[in-house]
């Protein structure tokens, strides 16, 4: 039997030249996996009883990060999860192996990003502090990667109304929690409107209670406000709202539910927004070819627009295909990514007859991608304070200022810090 060795992207980073305009891409990196990178999130959901908690935990690895083994014409994968919870003072009350496995007929299915091992768990606690643990061994390659991180169950009998976290659906109706209709916070939401689900818990009798849910940004300052009524029907109560998400441009916001006028604790979640394509790209390289001079050396980028025809569309592929994350597969991850920046840019920050990928604010977007954080002054046209914007990547721990000095909607880029 023969191992069939993968590799996986590591890190998607567009660097940034601090004096020059002709920026590098970054290629994808790429390593051998003796470490299986994978998702996992939690949601503190009210128990059917009175003093209990249900906690969901959401955990998943595409297929791309396992290593696969040559079975005869066929690929197989297998891996074993162990899910632990601990309480205090280090007191195991929940753990459960779980084991996948899968035979595929082609080594391109192995490489798919959008086929998963993905569990979704429910255990029912006390509230109080707890650790969850998560332990992933991958058979075939004999990695181990384990992922931890402390919760609270919080008490939903604390105030008179509680609400539990938000969790974000993909359709109603149907079966409302089941996995295959959430989108968990670590996957992106390529939708124009999600519906929002939370339990809204009551301790004492209430006939209805108003309601806030906000979209705020990571700073939080809310960008959409809206209130809604809710009549309780006992302990808890499903809230369930449609969501307009479209006019939201790509990054990470955070989701606020709360109960006015009444003492509770608020739900939270956040949502990651990434815009689907409009087109896929085959073979119509004008739409990319001017913006490619952000992330090519300057002489090459030169070669490539001067040239013509069949010499222009090899010298294009070339280059792409050096930074093929998938070598094997007709499908180019960093391209496809490239063009999605470039279209966005385009739709969000064009000014006047410029199009948005000559804006600086679209020059920055195209390199590094969404901002994890958008901040936007309040200001009016008799402020002393022009218009302003702060993109902010916490990661790259890069933040970019953009003004408008005229207040005429041409953002230029005034200041690139470190943090």
């Amino acid at each position: 039997m023969i191992a069939v060795r993968k590799f996986s992207i590591v890190a998607f980073i567009f660097f940034a030249g601090l004096f020059s305009f002709n920026l590098l891409f970054a290629q994808g990196l790429f390593r051998e996996r003796s470490h299986v990178e994978f998702n996992y999130c939690l949601y503190d959901l009210p128990g059917d009883t009175i003093s209990t908690n249900q906690i969901m935990i959401l955990f998943s690895v595409p297929y791309d990060n396992l290593l696969f083994e040559k079975q005869g014409d066929s690929f197989y994968s297998s891996v074993i999860w162990t899910v632990t919870l601990t309480g205090k003072p280090n007191s195991v009350v929940f753990t459960k192996d779980l084991t996948d496995s899968v035979q595929v007929s082609s080594f391109k299915e192995t490489l798919a990003l959008n086929k998963f091992f993905s569990h979704n768990l429910s255990v029912t606690l006390k509230p109080g502090e707890y650790t969850v643990t998560i332990r992933l061994h991958d058979k075939i390659s004999n990695a181990h990667t384990l992922r931890s991180g402390k919760f609270i169950a919080k008490d939903f009998n604390k105030y008179p109304v509680n609400v539990s976290d938000l969790i974000i659906l993909k359709k109603i109706p149907g079966a409302v929690l089941n996995p295959g209709n959430i989108w968990p916070r670590f996957m992106p939401v390529t939708a124009d409107s999600v519906f929002l689900y939370a339990d809204v818990t009551s301790s004492k009798i209430q006939k209805t209670v108003s309601l806030s849910l906000e979209i705020q940004s990571l700073n939080g300052q809310t960008i959409h406000k809206q209130k809604t009524e809710l009549t309780l029907t006992g302990w808890k109560t499903p809230f369930v709202r449609s969501l307009n998400i479209s006019g939201l441009s790509d990054g990470r916001y955070k989701l606020k539910l709360s109960v006015l006028n009444i003492k509770s604790s608020p739900g939270y979640q956040y949502l990651w927004v990434r815009k689907k394509m409009k087109s896929i790209l085959k073979g119509n390289l004008a739409a990319i070819l001017e913006p490619m001079q952000y992330i090519m050396n300057h002489s090459d980028w030169i070669r490539l627009k001067h040239a013509a025809g069949e010499k222009r569309k090899k010298l294009f592929q070339e280059f792409w295909q050096k930074r093929n994350p998938l070598p094997n597969s007709k499908t180019n991850p960093l391209l496809e990514e490239f063009h999605r920046r470039v279209q966005s840019a385009d739709e969000d920050f064009s000014y006047s007859k410029t199009p948005g990928w000559k804006t600086d604010r679209g020059r920055i977007y195209i390199i590094y991608g969404p901002p994890d954080d958008i901040y936007t002054n309040n200001t009016n046209i008799f402020s002393s304070v022009p218009p302003y914007i702060i993109w902010t990547y916490y990661d790259l721990r890069l933040k970019f200022v953009f003004v408008d000095e005229l207040n005429t909607g041409d953002f230029r880029l005034v200041s690139r810090e470190t943090f």
